[in-house]
């Protein structure tokens, strides 16, 4: 049986090299995607969405809803993979357990029709019931793919259809002074909680075609040139309700009606992209450049505000012997609801070997902290402010060994968006310096096989950043 797989920005209508599949054990009992990156953790707030450990201003976007707190949870076109497949391939997946009724399940499916098209599809289930009341989740995600290379590789086509949904029950916090009191320690269910029936339900929705046409250059050469279109729809919503008319002295904004009515808010778009792109994966130079648009419509209340966006985007790699130097830049044109942002970021490594080497880099950015820090009309709060760009200047260093790698990194972070302990998002004009230190490693020894992984941060007159100065996460496993 024949595997082959690739991410879609590695696909350059070769048809010899691809990523294999990884058929070991490792990490099997990981259900929890979270749980594969210590970039990434609960923060001992268990049944909640992840937060990041390594503070950042995060990827570059356009544009944001701001509902993105189970982002990492959902299929998104970005980190979607696709097969190549001699036989139908089924896969199957489940664990169950934790005490608090975890539950995963995963299913996929893909196979060939003749040689030039593939088809599959994924479905993803995680859910727990908490420690807590009132404090289940539940995230669903579904996803369709399929893709065709026309015969002679001239022309592909990948195409998708993903759906996210999020459903969570919200208890607004264990009551302060009782979690410890005695007997409530060791059964969590009977610890107080301030919300018995609040609920939020989130949903996005994606249609995304993209189509290369190769202009130049032959199969397997690794020489060329390409020209391609991304055709994409996006639909998302964010709806929260409490029925119950006793947890109005909970709510710090108005509660407009004394009977239940969900808070809904919610954008949709439609987006075209142009670009060309080098098809040279082993060559000296690759680059990119792209523009693209979208248009769409935010629903803040019962208002609409109209969105139409413009950027543009360029990368370039430059491979000279063991000096690797790359770059990318992007600039927003027109934003409508949001300031005009950009991210500029430089490479520079050199290595004697693909185990040792020094890289380091430079990055400066200003993101968007997402539509509804800004504007929001709801039944239980109602806000509306215009927040800045947050800023972000940093210099990293990455010091690559054959037992790991070592990642300095210096920030300057200014006009941070946090929010409130009322639920409300501010704005800190201050500048404030950001330190952090990571390692992490692979260790294989017979069939043991131990995962290092340590981190930590330092925020000088750190205000409204809040940082852990430690975290670790370390997993030995036998295979």
């Amino acid at each position: 049986m024949v595997l082959r797989q690739y991410d879609l920005h590695d696909f350059g209508f070769d048809t010899t090299f691809y990523k294999h599949p990884d058929t070991a054990l490792h990490r099997v009992w990981q259900y929890d995607p979270v749980s594969g990156s210590s970039a990434w953790a609960h923060l001992g707030v268990v049944g909640s969405a992840a937060r990041p450990l390594v503070l950042g201003t995060g990827a570059f976007r356009p544009f944001s809803s701001g509902f993105d707190a189970y982002a990492l949870y959902d299929f998104n076109p970005e980190n979607a993979r696709f097969w190549r497949v001699n036989k139908p391939l089924t896969s199957f997946d489940f664990s169950s357990g934790g005490g608090n009724n975890q539950q995963a399940f995963k299913l996929f499916h893909t196979q060939n029709i003749g040689k030039t098209v593939n088809i599959g599809g994924e479905y993803r289930l995680l859910s727990s019931d908490g420690w807590y009341a009132n404090e289940a989740t539940n995230n669903k995600n579904f996803r369709l793919f399929g893709s065709m290379v026309a015969p002679g590789n001239r022309y592909a086509a990948h195409l998708q259809y993903i759906t996210n949904n999020h459903t969570n029950e919200h208890n607004g916090g264990v009551v302060p002074g009782r979690l410890f009191e005695q007997g409530l320690f060791v059964a969590p269910l009977g610890v107080p909680v301030h919300l018995n029936s609040a609920s939020s339900r989130t949903n996005n929705r994606t249609f995304w075609l993209q189509q290369q046409y190769r202009l130049s250059g032959a199969d397997s050469s690794f020489t060329g040139m390409a020209v391609f279109h991304v055709l994409s729809y996006r639909r998302e919503f964010f709806n929260y309700t409490d029925p119950s008319t006793n947890n109005t002295g909970y709510y710090p904004g108005p509660r407009l009606t004394p009977v239940a009515g969900p808070d809904s808010n919610g954008f949709r778009s439609f987006n075209n992209s142009f670009g060309l792109k080098s098809l040279a994966p082993f060559g000296r130079f690759q680059w990119q450049v792209a523009l693209h648009h979208s248009l769409g419509n935010v629903r803040n209340g019962a208002a609409f505000l109209n969105q139409q966006l413009l950027w543009a985007d360029a990368q370039l790699a430059v491979n000279l012997g063991r000096w690797r130097i790359s770059g990318d830049y992007a600039q927003v044109l027109v934003n409508a609801l949001q300031d005009r942002t950009q991210r500029a970021e430089v490479k520079a490594g050199y290595f004697l070997n693909q185990h040792l080497g020094l890289e380091l880099g430079l990055l400066n950015q200003r993101q968007n902290p997402g539509i509804a820090a800004n504007q929001f009309t709801g039944l239980y709060q109602q806000w509306n402010q215009q927040l800045g760009a947050m800023r972000e200047s940093a210099f990293f260093a990455q010091l690559h060994l054959p037992i790991g790698k070592v990642v300095y990194r210096q920030a300057s972070i200014g006009n941070w968006v946090y929010w409130e302990a009322n639920g409300i998002a501010r704005q800190d004009a201050g500048n404030y310096q950001l330190q952090q230190l990571s390692y992490s490693s692979s260790l294989k020894w017979w069939k043991f096989r131990l995962d290092l992984n340590h981190g930590w941060q330092w925020a000088q007159n750190g205000g409204p950043l809040r940082v852990p100065r430690f975290f670790s996460q370390d997993v030995l496993s036998l295979n």
